[in-house]
C-alpha cells in the first residue's frame, strides 16, 4: 500500500491567547470556535474563526474561579449554545448570538467529556466517577452504576432517548435517558458505534446488538 505524502498547510492561524486546546465546529462547516485560556488569568476566552480566511470573527470572554481552566467544550445542533466544562468541575451554556451565560455546579468534580444531544434539548457529561444529563435551564439528573471510566466515550442514540458510556471494566452501560434506568450493560466491548436508535455495532468482533 502506497503512503500518502504529507500535506502542507496553505495558511495558518496565531491565535491571541496560550493555552487554546479546543474546537468545535459550526455544522455549516465554515466556521469554528475556539476556547483556551491564560494560565495567569482567571477567565476562558472564545474565538469564532471564519473557513477560509481564517479571521477572528467574534470574541467572548467569561470570568472562572480558576485560570486556563476548560476541560471539553460542544456546540449545540443549532450552533446556538456552547456548552463549556472547566478544570474546577463548573458547566458554563454560552449563548453565542447574545455572548450570555449562565453557570451549573454538579458538584461531581472536573467534567472531562460533554456531548449534546441529537435534538439539541440536553447535553451528557461525564467526570471520573459520574454520568449527568443536564437541560438548557440548568436543572440536572444525576445517575451513576459504579465508576464510569476517563475515556472519551459518552455518546447519544440518534433519536436522544438512550446515554451509552464505558465503566471501569469497560463494559458498555446503556441507560435511558428519560427515566434513568439501566437499558443494558454488556461485556468488556471498548470500541463501539450507535447504528440506529436501538442498536449498536461493536467494532471489536462486528456484531449488531439490539439493546431493547
Amino acid at each position: 500500500m502506497k503512503m500518502m505524502e504529507p500535506i502542507e498547510a496553505k495558511k495558518s492561524f496565531t491565535h491571541d491567547f496560550p493555552g487554546c486546546h479546543h474546537i468545535a465546529w459550526y455544522s455549516t462547516s465554515d466556521k469554528f470556535v475556539l476556547a483556551g485560556g491564560d494560565p495567569t488569568e482567571k477567565s476562558f476566552s472564545l474565538r469564532t474563526i471564519t473557513v477560509p480566511g481564517l479571521s477572528v470573527i467574534d470574541k467572548i470572554d467569561i470570568p472562572t474561579n480558576v485560570p486556563d481552566s476548560v476541560r471539553d467544550i460542544d456546540l449545540s445542533p443549532d450552533d446556538l449554545t456552547l456548552a463549556v466544562s472547566t478544570i474546577d468541575g463548573k458547566l458554563y451554556f454560552v449563548d453565542m448570538i447574545k455572548k450570555s451565560h449562565i453557570q451549573v455546579d454538579p458538584r461531581v468534580g472536573s467534567i472531562s467529556q460533554l456531548t449534546w444531544s441529537p435534538d439539541g434539548t440536553r447535553v451528557a457529561a461525564k467526570s471520573s466517577q459520574h454520568v449527568l444529563i443536564i437541560n438548557m435551564s440548568g436543572g440536572m439528573w444525576q445517575f451513576a452504576y459504579g465508576r464510569s471510566s476517563s475515556g472519551d466515550d459518552l455518546s447519544w442514540s440518534p433519536d436522544s432517548k438512550y446515554i451509552s458510556y464505558t465503566d471501569n471494566d469497560f463494559a458498555v452501560c446503556v441507560v435511558n435517558s428519560y427515566t434513568l434506568e439501566m437499558t443494558l450493560r454488556l461485556g468488556c466491548m471498548p470500541k463501539y458505534i450507535w447504528s440506529s436508535p436501538t442498536a449498536i455495532i461493536t467494532l471489536d468482533k462486528f456484531a449488531i446488538i439490539d439493546i431493547l
